[in-house]
C-alpha cells in the first residue's frame, strides 16, 4: 500500500485493511449513512457502493473513497 506511506509498508495486508474498514463502518454510522439496524450484509453493500474502481496493467480492484475519487500522489496519472 505505498499510498500511505511508510507506515503501511510495514503493516499492510489485511491486518491493516480491518482497521480500514472499520473506521470508514464507523464513521459512515455516526454520519447516519449505516442504519443502526443495519446488520453485516447491510454495511458490506454500503461500503461497495463507496468504492471505486481501478484499472491497472495487473487487473481491476475496489478501492474506498468517501469522496468517489482517489488520490495517489506518487502514483501519475491517478
Amino acid at each position: 500500500m505505498r499510498e500511505f506511506g511508510s507506515y503501511f509498508c510495514r503493516f499492510g495486508g489485511s491486518s491493516a485493511a480491518s482497521a480500514i474498514v472499520a473506521g470508514f463502518v464507523s464513521l459512515g454510522r455516526s454520519l447516519g449513512e449505516i442504519p443502526d439496524c443495519a446488520d453485516g450484509p447491510a454495511a458490506r453493500n454500503w461500503l461497495l457502493s463507496r468504492c471505486v474502481r481501478i484499472d491497472t496493467d495487473e487487473g481491476s480492484f475496489l478501492y474506498l473513497s468517501w469522496s468517489g475519487k482517489v488520490s495517489f500522489p506518487d502514483l501519475y496519472g491517478l
